[in-house]
């Protein structure tokens, strides 16, 4: 069985050093990567918690950040 394309590229996301400070965890069902949001901050009054507010959700060459917090929405 093959890993399907975006899955990989959230696991290559959630390597990256910028992304990692950020604790993602990624999710193959979904193909995205939950993380904390670098705007708000809204998960520090629980940093051991697994809920992380944004997502990074990639789809071909389109990198989309959006937080359930704040509200923020980048695409890069």
């Amino acid at each position: 069985m093959n890993e399907r394309v975006d899955t990989r590229e959230c696991r290559r996301l959630a390597s990256l050093d910028h992304i990692r400070r950020l604790r993602p965890i990624v999710d193959p069902e979904l193909d995205i990567v939950l993380i904390d949001c670098p705007g708000c901050g809204a998960c520090a009054p629980q940093p051991l918690e697994m809920w992380r507010p944004a997502r990074l959700v990639p789809r071909g060459r389109q990198l989309t950040m959006i937080c359930e917090a704040c509200g923020e929405r980048r695409v890069g």
